[in-house]
Parts: C-alpha cells; structure tokens; sequence
C-alpha cells in the first residue's frame, strides 16, 4: 500500500470544482486542488452570491456532460449560505447539492465524479 501511495497521481484529465460562500474557503481549496496535481486552469470555485450558488448544479451537471473525457472532483461546502432580497439568509444543504446532481447524471457520468463535502462548523449534527 505504501508504493501505491507514493505512485498515486491525480489523473491530468481531472477537473476541480468547488462550491463555498467563503471567499477565502474558494482560495484554498483552489490551492489544495493545485497541491494535489490539479493545474490552476482546470479548477474552477463558485459561491460568490446567491446566483452562483443556485446555478450550480445545472453548470456542473452541463459540465459533465459536456466533458466526457474528464473526471470530475468535487468539493462542497455543506453549509452554503444564500443572501436572498431584503438581506435574509437562505441556508442550502451542500450535500442536497451534489445529491441533487448525481441524480441527474447517467452512470457512466457519475462514475468520471467524485464529491467531497466539507464543514467548518462542529454543531453535533456536522460531528455525527
């Protein structure tokens, strides 16, 4: 196990997504897609306002299917938080998100996939 971990590379068809309403949360897991091989072009963080956090899951879904070569990591923040008008907060489930996705994708899709979801926060529900 030990050789295999130190041969293992991302494959260079892999694009990295991410989905975090933290600007500084973006930026680093950007810098971790880079840290494990992902090139800087083939990465991509949305979450800045609500328009980018609701159109999500059509782009990566349109992605996919678009980019039948590539396999696809995701990274998604579990708490994503929505500014709605009037300045009132909508709270988006991360993991709806990619579930949401995965429903929409054939097999073949969703086997070039792979979704991590990612929490700051330690109420006893992100800890369970």
């Amino acid at each position: 196990i030990a050789s295999m971990r130190k041969k293992f590379r991302v494959p260079k068809n892999t694009i990295g997504i991410a989905l975090d309403d933290s600007r500084a949360q973006r930026n680093f897991i950007v810098k971790f897609f880079e840290f494990i091989g992902i090139p800087p072009d083939q990465c991509i963080a949305f979450g800045d306002g609500r328009d980018e956090i609701m159109g999500f899951e059509d782009y990566v879904v349109k992605f996919i299917e678009t980019h039948k070569q590539s396999f696809i990591f995701l990274i998604v923040d579990e708490h994503l938080n929505a500014v709605r008008k009037l300045s009132t907060n909508e709270s988006i489930s991360g993991s709806t998100v990619v579930k949401n996705i995965r429903k929409r994708l054939s097999q073949e899709e969703e086997r070039r996939l792979i979704a991590l979801i990612r929490s700051q926060k330690n109420s006893p529900s992100d800890i369970a």
